[in-house]
C-alpha cells in the first residue's frame, strides 16, 4: 500500500532532489554523508525514489561502520527523510528498501521536475 507522506508524482529532476539534499541540515557529516550515499543510488521506482543497497555498502562508501550507518539511517528515519521497507532478496534473504520523503528533504524548497531545467 502507498504510504501518502512518499506520493506517487511528476518524475522530479535528480538535479533538483541534490539541490535539497545539500541545503538539507543533517547534524553531522556522516548522516549527510550516509543521506548523500543513498541519492547516489536512488531511482524512480514506480513514482517513488528508492534503492536497496547493504548496510555494509553504505558504510564502505562513508567510510563509517555498519553500526554508525545503522544509526544515521534510524536518524534520518526518525527526521522523516527516509522509509525503511523489507523486501525479499532471495529464498533465505532480506534485506531493505529505502524511500525518499521528498517532501520532508525539500522542506520549502523547490525540486524541479523532469524537463523543468535544472537549478
Amino acid at each position: 500500500m502507498q504510504d501518502e507522506r512518499y506520493p506517487k508524482s511528476d518524475t522530479p529532476s535528480i538535479f533538483g532532489i541534490l539541490e535539497a539534499a545539500r541545503n538539507y541540515r543533517a547534524g553531522s557529516p556522516g548522516k549527510k554523508a550516509t543521506l548523500l550515499a543513498l541519492l547516489e543510488r536512488m531511482g524512480d521506482h514506480g513514482g517513488e525514489w528508492s534503492c536497496f543497497p547493504s548496510q555494509a555498502t553504505l558504510a564502505h562508501d562513508t567510510e563509517q561502520s555498519v553500526r554508525t550507518v545503522r544509526r544515521h539511517l534510524d536518524d534520518l528515519v526518525e527526521a522523516d527523510i527516509i522509509a525503511v521497507r523489507s523486501r525479499v532478496v532471495g529464498p533465505d534473504k532480506k534485506g531493505n528498501a529505502y524511500v525518499l520523503n521528498l517532501a520532508a528533504l525539500s522542506g520549502s524548497a523547490v525540486i524541479l521536475s523532469a524537463g523543468e531545467g535544472t537549478p
